[in-house]
């Protein structure tokens, strides 16, 4: 998990960032430390301004220090995520061949996969991220969320400023924020228990949705959200069952190998269910000798608590296990700080 910010001037005049936007930007980033306590990075010119906050998983050494550039620095990359086929993109798309590439990490993959493909390379992509390129040749900037919204991104604008952060909560921090609740957003929460679409708690902040990507023209100082990928469910009246069944383990173990991917230690979060479980096996019959931890809660309120289960998955796989207890009083001290990771 990483944060990612910006401040970007979208005066088609070419009005530079001023002391004010800079100071923004280190403000939003510092209140994104919980998300990459690992290091902190800025780049910037006179329309454009990213931070980083970086956790490293992939190639640990300073190789992966975030925001990313290319030797010309022309192309800029704010990143959050784990693309999880980058292995085989490199390979496939020869990266060593046409680029000096510096590092073993996922997120020089996907700075060089745009170099060569342009924007329309994230349609190759298999993972989760929310991303930033600012092209300045092109004085283009894309922010992209994964497929299915599993990394967070939101933006603000006011006047000719555009802000972007990993969380809602970044945002209050720059001077003279404009609070105004979304109505219509909490008219959704309390009948939903969350907020769909591109509802926010705040009226003017909006989440870009998984599958879309922010286009933002320097020239034109213009926004346009754009759909590029679409989950579809299409029927196959004549599929057979145990093809199927057999192609869904298929998927689930390339996933599974896929996401087993690190230079940190690798663990997994377990409630005792059907799903986690299933990964778990996987996990284990894809890799042996690995360790793996695991991590639990216990509820102290017995209609709720699956640590039978849980424990069943733990002795079957030979994991480090990790239990947190909760209990009644347990959810309700930590309500108010839950609610402030979560921004709703």
């Amino acid at each position: 998990m990483c944060g990612i910010t910006a401040v970007i001037s979208l005066d088609p005049g070419g009005a530079t960032l001023d002391d004010t936007d800079h100071r923004a930007l280190e403000a939003m980033t510092a209140a994104l430390h919980h998300r990459g306590p690992d290091d902190v990075g800025f780049i910037g010119d006179h329309r454009v301004a990213l931070g980083n906050t970086r956790l490293s998983i992939l190639d640990l050494s300073d190789a992966g220090h975030l925001p990313a550039a290319n030797e010309e620095a022309t192309v800029w990359l704010a990143y959050n995520g784990e693309v999880t086929n980058f292995r085989e993109l490199r390979e496939e798309f020869e990266l060593d061949r046409h680029f000096p590439m510096r590092s073993t990490s996922d997120t020089e993959v996907v700075l060089r996969l745009y170099e060569l493909l342009g924007i329309d390379f994230v349609r190759h992509l298999s993972g989760m991220f929310a991303m930033c390129i600012y092209d300045r040749r092109l004085r283009r900037l894309w922010f992209v969320r994964d497929f299915y919204g599993i990394r967070p991104l939101f933006w603000h604008q006011t006047g000719d400023r555009l802000h972007v952060s990993s969380e809602i909560k970044a945002m209050l921090e720059l001077p003279g924020f404009d609070d105004r609740l979304d109505e219509e957003a909490f008219f959704h929460y309390f009948g939903l228990a969350y907020m769909p679409d591109r509802h926010t708690p705040f009226a003017s902040v909006t989440e870009l949705q998984g599958g879309w990507l922010l286009d933002v023209d320097l020239d034109k100082g213009s926004i346009e959200e754009r759909q590029y990928y679409r989950v579809r469910y299409e029927p196959q009246a004549d599929a057979d069952p145990d093809a199927t069944a057999n192609a869904l383990l298929v998927e689930m173990r390339d996933s599974v190998r896929r996401n087993l991917i690190s230079d940190a230690p690798l663990g997994l979060t377990l409630s005792g269910g059907f799903d986690t479980s299933s990964i778990l096996a996987l996990a284990r019959d894809i890799a042996p000798t690995r360790d793996i931890h695991t991590f639990s809660i216990v509820m102290e309120e017995p209609s709720f608590d699956e640590a039978a289960y849980q424990r069943i998955m733990v002795d079957f796989a030979r994991t480090e296990h990790h239990e947190i207890r909760v209990g009644p009083a347990d959810v309700a001290d930590a309500l108010v700080e839950h609610m402030a990771f979560m921004d709703e």
